[in-house]
């Protein structure tokens, strides 16, 4: 599918794993890729983008602009919880936790717990006791 956005032209590209589970108000947009493993649970009005409006110049209205994108990523059997916000550039390793309402730009190692706006690792899981560790505060 070739999506047109004033002058440029898109092939977006969305990967969505099996069982992968999705609930009311789920909002995607793809301009470029967006990946999403296996087993993965999306909460109520998770949003996940991987475009912008072009803003490089103040010549011309933001949208008139090409748009900016990055690829998302989201790995298997990850848990996305309700209003979470996924950005352009965003790539979520697997078995992760994004919390209620989280903000996610950058890359969340795997089986990490991430909570706030912007989002911040709080957990990780370590596999040599089996349990969720608190981060050290820096």
């Amino acid at each position: 599918m070739i999506r047109a956005y004033g002058d440029q032209t898109y092939t977006p590209k969305l990967h969505i794993g099996s069982g992968v589970t999705v609930t009311g108000g789920f909002k995607l947009l793809c301009a470029d890729s967006i990946s999403i493993g296996d087993d993965t649970l999306f909460g109520s009005d998770v949003f996940i983008s991987d475009e912008n409006h072009g803003m490089r110049s103040l010549d011309d209205a933001y949208a008139k602009q090409p748009l900016q994108t990055k690829k998302v990523n989201i790995g298997n059997n990850c848990w996305i919880g309700e209003r979470a916000i996924i950005l352009p550039g965003a790539a979520i390793g697997e078995w992760s936790i994004i919390g209620a309402g989280a903000v996610v730009a950058g890359n969340i190692p795997p089986r990490s717990i991430v909570v706030g706006n912007p989002g911040k690792i709080i957990k990780r899981f370590d596999l040599d006791s089996n349990e969720w560790k608190r981060m050290e505060e820096k």
